[in-house]
């Protein structure tokens, strides 16, 4: 045994004048919350074949005159904004209107028929941020009005454009020319828009009446995000574990403290805890084998977070960000903890020796160091997406509660708080407890994971 220990000891003093250092950076998690949302509202109502009066022209030139016409079909289109903010615990819903769009249609069975599809299909088009304008941007003199509307009016057709106390009225009408083979074609479309109420106020009403009592389709837009709470936890990982180690390089457990093993049959799953005072006991039981510890308040030699250890800085950002035109960042909170995993000698084996303090350790040969750092950050993350807000707190009882990936046995965690000090325990029991040279051990951690 002393031979090849020699030769073990030759190659690490040959390899290397100290500790190997990998570090290595991830960006953990990542949470996004809407706190500010708005959604276009488009409710359409439709009358099929009315009988409307509409404006007609006088024989003095004016629109005052009424003629009564038979058209195709006549929408009412709503526009409306509606507003969801979180506040706190409360979410306030708002709905604000972007005014009233009425259309009479004068056209043949195909052409109705291709124009209402037509109409619905850039409805359904519109996005969010559109009904920041009234009638969520949409004009009379633009699609899907005005050419769409003219080139299939066989006679004049009317819109009415309604937002609070402004109103504007549109005739659409098109030209047809006969070519010589007998065939009928547009030659041309015009549209004529009326801002004077003699024009507008009756014709609003006459639409509005011959649409209103029918039953509305409603088409909701997306919601698109106007304020968002991003929170984003990275971690920086100073790893020096080595392969191996001998037991007398690992760090011992103060006096007082112990880790112990035993098989429980038929057990797949328990934890437990207990305090006196600051003395904790706490068990963990995976797959019908329990590891049970003893945690006193102590002290750990600094000299163990230079050697051998696998340091961690955990840190937390919560960002503001409000999105779409002239977008905004800014950052709400940042805080950071550290975790420090050191090996030490494996737990006893109660099923063989309750007297054995050392158990494997005593065994011939250096003792394996394996540490899943994917299967240990991973195991964190997964645990924070249950948590409806992730504080220092939290995260520190993901680490302890949540720990995977400790595939040697025997480790001892030391968590550094800024809002609760330090703490350690006996990994992957969920105990913890003071650490009485808290201030100088996470002084020494601080220059590797600065």
């Amino acid at each position: 045994m002393a031979a090849s220990r020699i030769v073990v000891l030759l190659a690490l003093v040959v390899g290397s004048l100290g500790p190997t250092l990998a570090r290595s950076s991830v960006e953990l998690y990542r949470r996004v919350v809407p706190i500010e949302a708005t959604t276009g509202v488009v409710s359409i109502r439709e009358s099929v074949s009315p009988r409307l009066d509409v404006p007609g022209t006088c024989d003095d030139g004016s629109m005052t005159c009424t003629v009564t016409r038979q058209y195709a079909r006549a929408w009412r289109i709503d526009f409306e904004v509606e507003s969801r903010k979180t506040i706190g615990e409360d979410v306030l819903l708002e709905r604000e209107g972007r005014g009233t769009a009425w259309l009479a249609l004068a056209a043949g069975r195909d052409d109705e028929e291709s124009y209402d599809e037509y109409l619905r299909q850039e409805l359904a088009r519109l996005g969010a941020a559109a009904f920041d304008e009234p009638h969520a941007g949409l004009k009379a003199d633009r699609r899907p009005f005005d050419g769409p509307v003219s080139a299939r009016s066989a006679e004049p057709s009317w819109s009415c454009f309604e937002n609070g106390a402004a109103r504007s009225a549109t005739r659409f009408s098109r030209e047809i020319t006969v070519g010589d083979d007998g065939t009928k074609q547009v030659s041309g479309t015009s549209s004529n828009t009326y801002r004077g109420e003699e024009v507008t106020k009756p014709l609003c009403s006459i639409l509005d009446e011959a649409t209103t009592s029918a039953y509305p389709e409603v088409i909701r837009t997306m919601s698109t995000p106007r304020v968002l709470i991003e929170e984003v936890l990275s971690v920086d990982v100073a790893d020096m574990l080595p392969a191996q180690a001998w037991a007398d390089e690992l760090v011992a457990l103060p006096d007082g403290a112990w880790l112990a093993r035993r098989e429980v049959p038929g057990v797949r799953h328990s934890t437990g805890r207990s305090r006196n005072n600051d003395i904790v006991e706490s068990r963990l039981a995976v797959e019908e084998v329990e590891t049970s510890a003893r945690i006193i308040p102590a002290e750990l030699p600094t000299a163990a977070a230079r050697t051998h250890v696998w340091h961690s800085r955990w840190t937390f950002e919560t960002v503001e960000r409000r999105v779409g035109p002239m977008p905004e960042t800014r950052l709400l909170d940042s805080w950071s903890l550290t975790a420090s995993l050191m090996p030490t000698l494996p737990p006893r084996d109660l099923d063989r020796d309750r007297e054995t303090e050392t158990g494997p350790a005593a065994a011939d040969g250096p003792l394996p160091l394996r540490l899943d750092q994917e299967a240990l950050l991973t195991s964190v993350g997964e645990s924070l997406d249950f948590s409806a807000e992730i504080s220092p707190a939290v995260l520190a009882d993901a680490i302890v509660s949540k720990i995977a990936g400790l595939d040697s046995p025997g480790w001892i965690l030391v968590l550094c708080r800024p809002d609760a000090g330090a703490t350690w325990g006996l990994a992957p029991t969920p105990g913890r407890t003071r650490l009485l040279n808290g201030d100088e051990y996470c002084g020494t951690v601080e220059t590797y994971v600065p």
